[in-house]
Parts: C-alpha cells; structure tokens; sequence
C-alpha cells in the first residue's frame, strides 16, 4: 500500500468488519430506480459475477462473442448482468452514453441488492471501469475486482485519488454513429458527502488486464490501487480480442 494512511485505513478496516460501505445512494439529490437486470446460471456455494460492459455500441454481447461469459460458466459461476440501468427509462439521451458514471456505480450496487448476494465478484471492460471502481471503493460486497482494456473516460486520477469529469457535449457513441449530440445539457449527478474516492480504499484483489490499445490507462490505474496486478497481452490490439483473455479472468476468480 502507500504510506501511513492507507495501512491505517487497511487496520481500521480489518477491526470494523465487513459492514463499512459508504450509505447510499452515492448521488445526491438523485435516487436510481429499479435497474433492469438478468443472472444466469445456478446460484451455487461461490460468489457470482457481476459484468459491465462500458462502450453501448458493444452492448452486452461482448461478454458472449469473448468466450468470457461461457468460461465463467464452465467454472459453474452465476452470471449478473445490467441489461438497462435506470438513466435510460428518463430520457432517450442516455440510450446514446449520456451516462454519469456516479448514478451507473449507484446502479450497479443495486443490481447486487436484488441478486440478494452477500458477495460479487465485478468484472468490467472499457468505459464500464469507473463506475466498477467507484463501487469497488464504496461497496465492500466486491470480492475480487477484473478491469479488461480499462478507460478513465470521464475521470482522472491525481496522487492515487479517483476525480470525475464529466463534460456535457457529444459521447463516443454518437461520434462514432456519427450522430448529432442532440442532448447537450445532460444533468450530471453529484457525490454524496459519505462517497470515498481515495483509491486506497479499493481493498478488493484487482486484476487489470490490457494490450496495446489501453495500456496508458491500465498502468495509471495498476500503480493506483493497492492491491491490484496488471497483465499485458502484447499480441493483440485489445485484451478482450485475446483467445487466453477468457480463462485468465475464469482462474483468477477462482482464487
């Protein structure tokens, strides 16, 4: 870890017990509604395994067209997947990205409210990885943390501190559909005063896995955690394009 304090917070931690979440909701003023989410598999003795996907135009398929989500399965792990977050049932704006990565991690914790599971390991995958980090430093259920071909898009981290920066404007999606941004002036959600943002707080093993593309970020966010290792498929331009990529996420959450 990385100095006195954060070895405090890691004693403190261990004398608190399990039950030292940040209360929720994490946005102020803004309370998520019921998330439309799916789980597959049979829930069994192990933790299951939430995925978030980050860029929409990839949609929930990557997890299939990856291997990723039949490896887990081989593995006999119950899958939790966020099919529609709340944001989306209030304006057609966020069916194109316009979606703040506070009220998504707030979102995501309530999708583990209503699996029930006292656990969850995350497993995240481009601009899915601020708000999987988010909740990994505010929920302590996150088991194990994965972050595949990792973004900060709309985040910096600065002296091992997460900050947002969200800009209003045209998102990735749009750009790439070559839409017009027709919602320009997206309400941002704020933190609540209880949200931790110091990265020291991620106590959950981390495993960033990247290649070429997402390296710059991958490392950023390796050296920031203090529990995290990172591994580079120097082959491809993806991680997630890698054949091994699958079973590496598989073997490290058996662990």
């Amino acid at each position: 870890m990385y100095g006195t304090a954060a070895k405090l917070l890691a004693a403190w931690r261990e004398l608190a017990g399990p039950n030292v979440s940040s209360p929720r909701p994490w946005t102020a003023g803004l309370v998520p509604g019921n998330p439309r989410w799916s789980f597959r598999g049979t829930r069994g003795d192990r933790a299951p395994v939430l995925l978030h996907h980050g860029f929409l135009i990839e949609g929930n398929g990557i997890w299939g067209r990856s291997g990723i989500a039949d490896s887990l399965r081989r593995a006999e792990r119950q899958l939790l997947q966020l099919d529609e977050h709340a944001l989306r049932e209030v304006s057609p704006a966020h069916a194109l990205g316009h979606d703040p990565n506070l009220l998504l991690a707030d979102t995501l914790a309530a999708v583990v409210d209503l699996s029930g599971a006292d656990e969850v390991d995350v497993v995240a995958s481009g601009e899915g990885s601020v708000p999987a980090l988010i909740l990994a430093l505010n929920d302590d259920r996150v088991r194990h943390l994965v972050l595949l071909d990792p973004s900060l898009s709309g985040a910096e981290i600065e002296d091992h501190t997460l900050h947002l920066n969200e800009q209003s404007g045209p998102t990735l999606t749009e750009i790439d559909l070559g839409l017009e941004c027709r919602h320009p002036d997206v309400q941002l959600s704020h933190p609540a005063p209880s949200v931790r943002w110091h990265l020291d707080w991620v106590f959950a093993p981390t495993l960033v896995l990247t290649a070429g593309n997402c390296l710059s970020s991958a490392t950023q966010i390796e050296e920031s955690l203090p529990r995290a290792t990172m591994e580079t498929f120097a082959e491809s331009s993806l991680a997630i394009l890698d054949p091994r990529c699958a079973d590496t996420i598989a073997w490290y959450l058996a662990s």
